[in-house]
Formats: C-alpha cells, sequence, structure tokens
C-alpha cells in the first residue's frame, strides 16, 4: 500500500507580528522534523521584514527622496526603515500606524497623491521639488499592505551611469584577457615553429642534420619542407662534388702512372 505523505510535516510561515524587541515586523519560517511519521520537533527561523526591504532598497543613500516602504490603505506607515520606533509605538497605543497626514515627508505625500489621482499599475512619474521621481506601488496579500519603491532621477542616472563604467571595466578585462589568449595561441601555434625552424637550421651548421618536429600542413610547414628539399639538393651536390672529385683524383694516378712508366 503506497504511503501518503502527512500534510504536517509541510513548512510554513507564522502570520506577521510586532516584535516588542526589534520595533519589527517578524515572520517565522516554521520547518516541522519527523522521524517516520512521528514528529520529534521544529526548525525554526526569524526573518524581520525591515531586513527583507533593505534588499529592496534602490540606493544605499539615506535620502528621503529614495526608500522602500509598505503602507496600509495608502493612508498609514506600517513600515519605514527610519520610523521603526515610532510605529510600534502607535501601534502599541492605537493598533495602527503613521498617518501620513501627521507624517512630514512632502516627498511621500506628493508620490501618494500622484498615485491616487491616476491609479497606475505600472511604474510611474511624479515630480516633488521640482525633481523627478520613479515610483512603484503593488498591493500585498496581507491586511490591505501596499509595497512602495520611489527614486528620484538623479540616482537613477547615477546608478547607470555606475554600471555603464563596471561595464566598461568589464569589457577592458576580458579584452585584455582575449589579448594574452590570442598571443598565447599565435605563440603556438606560429612564434615557436618558427623558432624550431630557425634553430633546425642551426643544427645543420654544427650537426649536419635537419629535423623539424610536426612541421604542418600550412605555410610554415610548406617552409620547412622548402627547406628540406634544399638541404637534400645541398645534401645530393656535395655527394656528386665528392664523386667527382674522387673520380678525378683517380684519374690523376693512373697518368702519372702512366708517365712514370714510360
Amino acid at each position: 500500500m503506497q504511503q501518503t505523505k502527512n500534510i504536517k510535516s509541510k513548512s510554513y510561515w507564522t502570520p506577521l507580528r510586532l516584535d516588542p524587541n526589534s520595533n519589527d515586523w517578524l515572520s517565522t519560517l516554521v520547518i516541522p522534523l519527523y522521524f517516520g511519521d512521528s514528529p520529534i520537533g521544529a526548525l525554526t527561523s526569524d526573518y524581520s521584514f525591515n531586513h527583507l526591504l533593505s534588499r529592496l532598497t534602490p540606493t544605499r543613500s539615506n535620502e528621503a527622496d529614495s526608500r522602500t516602504l509598505i503602507l496600509r490603505g495608502n493612508d498609514e506607515l506600517i513600515l519605514h526603515p527610519s520610523l521603526k520606533t515610532q510605529i510600534y509605538s502607535s501601534f502599541s497605543t492605537n493598533n495602527q500606524g503613521i498617518s501620513i497626514k501627521n507624517y512630514s515627508d512632502g516627498n511621500l505625500k506628493s508620490l501618494i497623491s500622484s498615485y491616487l489621482d491616476s491609479q497606475p499599475s505600472k511604474p510611474f512619474i511624479y515630480t516633488h521639488k521640482d525633481i523627478t521621481h520613479i515610483a512603484y506601488i503593488t498591493d500585498l496579500d496581507h491586511n490591505n499592505w501596499q509595497l512602495v519603491v520611489y527614486m528620484n532621477d538623479r540616482q537613477i542616472a547615477a546608478t547607470l551611469s555606475s554600471i555603464r563604467w563596471k561595464l566598461t571595466a568589464g569589457s577592458l578585462f576580458i579584452a585584455f584577457l582575449l589579448m594574452l589568449l590570442i598571443r598565447d595561441v599565435f605563440h603556438r601555434m606560429f612564434l615557436r615553429r618558427i623558432l624550431e625552424l630557425e634553430q633546425a637550421t642551426r643544427d645543420y651548421v654544427t650537426k649536419e642534420e635537419f629535423v623539424i618536429p610536426n612541421p604542418g600542413k600550412d605555410e610554415i610547414g610548406q617552409l620547412a619542407y622548402s627547406f628540406q628539399e634544399l638541404i637534400q639538393s645541398l645534401e645530393a651536390g656535395k655527394t656528386q662534388i665528392s664523386e667527382q672529385a674522387q673520380q678525378l683524383e683517380d684519374e690523376t694516378h693512373e697518368r702519372l702512372h702512366a708517365l712514370v712508366s714510360l
């Protein structure tokens, strides 16, 4: 009989809660542990929402015109990187976050006003103090929460410029590596074989032998074969000259012998 998987063995996240120790929203990942079908315990790990959102922050700057935060109902601050203590205090007293009406960030107010006017479903542009910003608001599946990300165009330009510089530096580094690779390939394929050909000619002068390992079939190989043919021709000419010299010497001895006999 096939054993069915116990649904209790699945991992799950606990509902979000406001932690009094860290003044932060936490959720716990619970991983039940089983030995066979018997539960023996669980592994748990707390995750800070502020920490998770810091990974989404588009800039490391502390400027107020670039943030990642969470609203509820477009008018209540639930999570803000600089207002953890105030938000916790407000929840402890009124069970709600900080009202945007009572918050001094004019940039955020301009963002919400632009969002409520058009209700865009994708990133939109708004202006605050003659500075252009790009923002994105999306609904979270939790108590009418909304994730808000916004930054100004100067920081976007700075980020793009940084990316361009990194790409340029990366391209130069790759070009340098390719240059080294091409030089190594050129050395292996051409320069080393030319040096071997030169060494072979020097060996012929001193040892009277001409040997080129792996001459190949390209232009350098043809040059090596031409050298070999030249060496063979020189050797043949030298042999022929030696034979003619020996023949001349024999004829000279015969004529001298004939003269002596007279």
